[in-house]
């Protein structure tokens, strides 16, 4: 996959050919070698469309001159026929289905693509410009669903990053529109699957991260729903939070497993260290005593949304299957499934009491702390990924700083932690150097 990425940024790359000519002169490679190497780099093939200045020049002109015809269209816009006030609107969206449906039919897929880019952003352009010379009023984000529905087939067809990117965060400012109304359209199962699917088909990490965005508005969306329509609690009851927050970024890092060959290096593990990072953070948070038992407090009153089971029982069924592609995932399921163990338990017995908060206090503060030493003996014994081992070391660390702002007038079992987990971290990290060598430093 690292490959693949360096032949991304060499194909078509001026200044790579600049260095292949370098190497010639020096006496690195010879001419042939030089040639192959340009050949099989597309280094003599023209630059794309919007790489070549004079057609952005002439784009620049033009969009100056549509901007003053747009102008003097303004001012004079009440005295502009009906039937011309449609056509000024209507025309270029026609010309624009035209020039991609002659272009694509010629061979020229980049130019077709290029004119139904600016054929679908007519499409929106058109809704509401229609829209006003007709006085419609209607309930606004439907403009934007259907715009968004015109769009699909077009993605689905060209696969176009750009398009994808534009409406799937067309998509997310869509679904959250709804949010301030406590509305859920249907469609949106439509959108986010085809939105999602094309994310599957051709991988990018810029669409990869709207559709992400995606996903967690088009659950929040469900969970608004069933608040209004089947008398849900409260969503902003703690353990209904902690529920959807733990679920969506398992559900994610589990799915993520699936496609991340797919992405650069770089970015598979930014993906998983965000994700890694965010669940810990959460287990980490109900190590205290006060926001746990606000937690235990919530999950008395109320069950969690269908959404929210839903989630629970997809990740369920993911776990054992992913743990055997990355070992590494081991820790963060056992967190994740303390959480909702905790999360879950209040509601099944129907009560909350002070004398059992300790115990789960207890129960989350040693398994934060096997949870950092998991990940620990995993990176040494078998991921060897030195940044999982400094993980697990940093977690430590900061448990026990954590517990030393607890005990901070306790200073006999502040200081018996610090001594055993300061040999403990000793230890550690002899380990991996014997295991490991000088070549994991």
């Amino acid at each position: 996959m690292h490959m693949k990425s360096v032949w991304n940024k060499l194909q078509h790359a001026p200044r790579f050919k600049e260095e292949i000519q370098m190497w010639v002169a020096e006496g690195i490679i010879t001419d042939v070698q030089a040639q192959e190497l340009i050949r099989r780099y597309g280094l003599d093939a023209p630059p794309a469309w919007y790489r070549q200045s004079g057609w952005l020049l002439r784009g620049l002109g033009l969009l100056i001159v549509a901007a003053g015809i747009l102008l003097l269209i303004a001012e004079n816009w009440q005295h502009v026929p009906l039937a011309v006030q449609m056509m000024i609107g209507l025309l270029p969206l026609v010309l624009s289905y035209a020039v991609a449906w002659r272009e694509y039919s010629m061979g020229r897929v980049q130019q077709a693509e290029l004119a139904m880019l600016f054929a679908t952003l007519l499409v929106g352009v058109n809704i509401w410009l229609q829209a006003q010379i007709f006085h419609i009023a209607a309930y606004y984000p439907d403009g934007i669903l259907w715009w968004i529905i015109s769009a699909l087939p077009i993605i689905v067809w060209f696969q176009n990053k750009i398009l994808h990117f534009l409406f799937t965060f067309l998509a997310t400012i869509w679904l959250g529109i709804q949010f301030e109304y406590e509305q859920f359209s249907w469609w949106a199962f439509v959108v986010v699957g085809v939105l999602c699917y094309i994310e599957h088909v051709k991988p990018n990490t810029w669409t990869l991260v709207a559709c992400v965005a995606l996903s967690l508005w088009f659950l929040i969306g469900l969970m608004i729903y069933e608040a209004r329509h089947f008398e849900h609690a409260s969503m902003s009851h703690s353990a209904v939070v902690v529920m959807f927050a733990s679920c969506f970024a398992m559900l994610f890092l589990l799915l993520f497993q699936l496609i991340k060959s797919r992405y650069s290096e770089h970015t598979a593990l930014l993906f998983e260290g965000i994700t890694t990072l965010f669940m810990a953070w959460l287990f980490y948070i109900f190590t205290f005593k006060a926001p746990l038992a606000d937690l235990m407090r919530s999950s008395v009153l109320q069950s969690p949304p269908i959404t929210v089971w839903a989630m629970l029982v997809m990740v369920l069924l993911m776990i054992s299957s992913a743990i055997k592609r990355n070992k590494g995932l081991l820790p963060y399921v056992a967190a994740y499934l303390l959480i909702v163990l905790v999360c879950l338990l209040p509601y099944l017995s129907g009560k909350h009491e002070n004398n059992s908060l300790y115990i789960y206090e207890l129960l989350m503060n040693t398994g934060f702390v096997l949870f950092a030493i998991t990940i620990i003996i995993i990176a040494i014994v078998i991921t060897k990924r030195k940044g999982a081992f400094i993980s697990g070391v940093f977690f430590l660390m900061t448990w026990i700083l954590g517990r030393y702002v607890v005990l901070v007038e306790d200073y006999l079992t502040t200081a018996i932690l610090f001594i055993l987990f300061g040999g403990g971290i000793y230890y550690l990290s002899s380990w991996w150097d014997k295991r490991l060598g000088s070549a994991h430093r």
